[in-house]
């Protein structure tokens, strides 16, 4: 890994996102398909993009970050982030990212479905450019939380495109990709003044109104109300009308977030993966 050791992979990865993308994936293939259809192959590509894939999105975000980051109180542990160490250089973070990449896309081609790989390069394309240069769509207002919706939207449909055809993906997945993107928008408000003070522009900064802000964010969860589900996620409005809430009246207390997001997916996924095999 050149500069990089295996210790500053774990802690740019954020070893919390191992276990989060490992029960996303878990309850993507529940969603999408039948345990009796699991491969070797399956797991094999599952694995890789839970260890590769967290890598890949935090490491350009917090070389790019890094001025912002120096100042940012909530910053400098591993639930959050830790600071990138001074003697690691973007190409150092490059040649492992192009090693991902190739690694990523490379062992999507065993299931033969173009589908599958052409959604999994638009899930990497989006967690790098949306804090990469030219594009950097984490400084486009509006565009910034959207951007995350994306990444996590991609990543739930090139494991459904593995078993269904592509006009079959419901709505209530889209439904619960677009609420996530308040979550960004969230530690976007709480980052608003470490990011102004780094000449960052984000959609916090953009509506410059604390209330719109949270307004907004609500907006993004509106579409859960009309989702139908019949699974546990027909809780997940409520859940993020609490979060909402928490953060509104909490907004210094970043760690307490933080940890209210893991909690809650953490307990809202694996939910879901008992009611399965109930």
């Amino acid at each position: 890994m050149g500069k990089i050791s295996f210790l500053d992979f774990l802690a740019i990865s954020r070893p919390i996102s191992f276990i989060l993308l490992f029960l996303c994936l878990t309850v993507a293939f529940l969603f999408s398909a039948n345990i009796s259809q699991l491969t070797i192959y399956h797991i094999i590509e599952f694995l890789l993009i839970i260890f590769l894939m967290p890598f890949f999105i935090f490491s350009i975000n917090d070389y790019y970050d890094l001025n912002s980051d120096r100042i940012n109180e909530r910053k400098g542990n591993l639930l959050q982030g830790k600071i990138i160490a001074k003697d690691i250089s973007k190409q150092d973070i490059d040649r492992i990212n192009l090693t991902i990449f190739f690694v990523l896309l490379f062992s999507s081609f065993t299931f033969r479905n173009l589908v599958h790989t052409l959604i999994l390069f638009l899930a990497l394309f989006f967690s790098y450019f949306y804090s990469a240069k030219p594009l950097r769509l984490k400084e486009i207002p509006i565009i910034d939380s959207l951007s995350n919706g994306a990444i996590v939207l991609s990543i739930f449909a090139m494991i459904y495109y593995l078993f269904n055809d592509v006009s079959d993906l419901p709505f209530r997945v889209i439904a619960v990709a677009i609420s996530i993107v308040s979550y960004h928008l969230i530690m976007a408000q709480v980052d608003r003044t470490p990011d102004i003070k780094s000449g960052q522009k984000t959609t916090a900064i953009f509506l410059r109104s604390r209330f719109a802000v949270y307004l907004l964010c609500l907006f993004y969860n509106v579409p859960l109300l009309f989702a139908g589900f019949a699974s546990v996620f027909k809780y997940l409005f409520y859940i993020n009308l609490i979060i909402l809430g928490f953060a509104y009246f909490n907004e210094k207390n970043s760690k307490s977030i933080v940890f209210l997001f893991i909690i809650s997916w953490v307990a809202l996924l694996l939910l879901y993966v008992v009611d399965k095999f109930v």
